[in-house]
Parts: structure tokens; sequence; C-alpha cells
């Protein structure tokens, strides 16, 4: 992703500093399908679980281990960054063809998927803390310090990860963004473009996406 981009959905992505940990479930519902009870795990397991199933790609059964009211949100914007995931091997298989190995790596976009905290691709679960109702898991994602962590709460008698508030707005600025991806791939295909006016091509593009992105992850 171009710096602007990148910087603001890393932004969106950070793991905040762990939260009190005291039991409050305000946010969990009973609602939707629930955690498979016989899998029993720790809150630690959970975000081990967790990332097994976002590797593979099975998203239907991840959604079990998000609390309830969070599912929705969280599968949009997964299935946002799963898109533009596949948008940048598009551009960049363009580029390899195209302008040779080095191309692929100026148009490389792969970063989104490490950048979307305990739902990235590339996680570690250190440890856990629980009181009661509630825990906390120490993460590392893609091998960078410092450490993030993931909330979890107990409902429907297993653990499950309660994310941090959705942003309106950003999993349809990532689509755009996959969409711009895509377009430029086909323009570097079919079009006489030098590897350098590609580049700029991009980076305008992707720089009103991601200034639209900063505003949307300031703080009100």
């Amino acid at each position: 992703m171009g710096a602007l981009a990148l910087a603001a959905l890393q932004l969106y992505a950070c793991d905040r500093a762990p939260p009190p940990v005291d039991g409050d479930h305000r946010g969990g519902s009973s609602s939707g399908s629930a955690v498979n009870l016989a899998d029993d795990l720790s809150p630690l397991q959970t975000v081990r679980r967790v990332n097994e199933l976002r590797r593979a790609g099975k998203l239907a059964k991840l959604e079990s281990y998000v609390a309830a009211d969070d599912r929705p949100a969280v599968l949009e914007l997964l299935h946002a960054v799963d898109r533009l995931h596949a948008a940048s091997a598009g551009l960049a298989a363009a580029a390899r063809e195209r302008f040779g190995a080095a191309g692929a790596v100026v148009f490389d976009r792969s970063a989104a998927v490490n950048a979307i905290g305990v739902f990235s691709r590339d996680v570690v679960a250190i440890e856990e803390r629980v009181e009661g109702g509630a825990a906390t898991v120490a993460i590392q994602v893609a091998g960078r310090v410092p450490l993030g962590s993931v909330r979890l709460l107990r409902e429907r008698g297993g653990w499950v990860i309660k994310p941090d508030p959705p942003i309106a707005g950003m999993a349809g600025e990532l689509r755009l963004l996959a969409d711009t991806l895509a377009d430029v791939a086909r323009m570097i295909r079919e079009q006489p473009l030098t590897l350098d006016q590609a580049r700029r091509e991009l980076e305008a593009r992707e720089a009103a996406i991601g200034r639209r992105i900063a505003a949307l992850t300031k703080a009100p």
C-alpha cells in the first residue's frame, strides 16, 4: 500500500494498551452462532485458533470466535482486506511480467494483511491474563514490537474476541483501493506505460484514498 494509505490503515489496526479486565460484558450478545463449546479453549488458545482459521481463509468458522455484536463488521473488514490482498497479488504479477522482479517490489501492497491487529495473517499469541469472565492476550503481529493486545469475553460458555469498535467507512475505502490496484494492473498489461509512469499513476490514485482513510482514523 502507498505510504499514506498504509500508515492510515496501520493507525486503525494498531493494538491499544490492554484495557482493564473487570468482567464487563457490555457489547456482547447471545444472538448469532454459538462458540463450539467442545473446543474448551483458553483465551490464548482461542487467539491461536482464530489465526489458524484466518490463515486458512475459513471466515465462516472464524466468526464463531468473535463477540456476536461485532461479527458483521469484522467479517466485512476481513473480506475487504482479502480483496485488497488478491488485487495486490494481481498487480505484482502484472508488474513482474512487464518490468521484472524489481517492478513487483515497487508495486507490492501485501502489507495490508498484517495491518488489522489480531485478525492479521501473521499473529503470535504470547501470554494471557484472565480475570473472571474477561481476559487479555498479548500478541505480536508480523514480528513487530511493541506487542499488542486483544480483549476476550466469555460468551455462551466459550471465549470470544471483543474487538475495538469498527470505523465506519473503512471497509468501503479498502474495497476502492483494491479496485484501484486491479485497474492499474490492467493498465500495465494493456498500455505502453513505463515503470515510473505506472508508479506515479498508482500513487496519485492511492493518495486520495489514503487521505480519506486517514480522516476516518482520526480520533473524534
